[in-house]
């Protein structure tokens, strides 16, 4: 059998491999610049969360105390998470530089939801 690819196909596909080439690096500068920024804000974290990006250059990362305000990002969903943050990774950007509010945000919270919401509440990355 001999499968044939359409020219617009071809190009979608294109597409969405640089708008991931694109997002990618933003996606990893902020959550590397999560682990740093806030920690006046991020004392009183003393649970980890969960974060789950969906779509372009998406994933899930365990967030967990690293002591004096700083936070431990790394790839992949921790078994023991206080709480789950989930929205689409193209409004990861706004709602985590507070350029729009988390509550405006399509997010879905499962969990804690007050200790998730106060997570939220101190994020801004810069």
């Amino acid at each position: 059998m001999i499968h044939l690819l359409r020219t617009e196909d071809l190009e979608r596909d294109n597409d969405q491999m640089v708008d991931h080439r694109r997002s990618w690096p933003t996606l990893e500068w902020m959550l590397a610049g999560m682990e740093q920024m806030n920690q006046p804000q991020m004392g009183w974290v003393d649970r980890p969360l969960t974060l789950t990006l969906t779509g372009l250059a998406g994933g899930s990362w365990d967030i967990r105390p690293a002591g004096h305000g700083r936070l431990a990002v790394t790839p992949g969903a921790g078994a023991d998470t206080a709480a789950c943050i989930a929205g689409a990774s193209v409004d990861f950007p706004g709602w985590a530089t507070r350029r729009i509010g988390w509550p405006d945000s399509d997010l879905a919270v499962t969990g804690d939801r007050d200790y998730a919401a106060r997570f939220l509440d101190a994020l801004n990355i810069i």
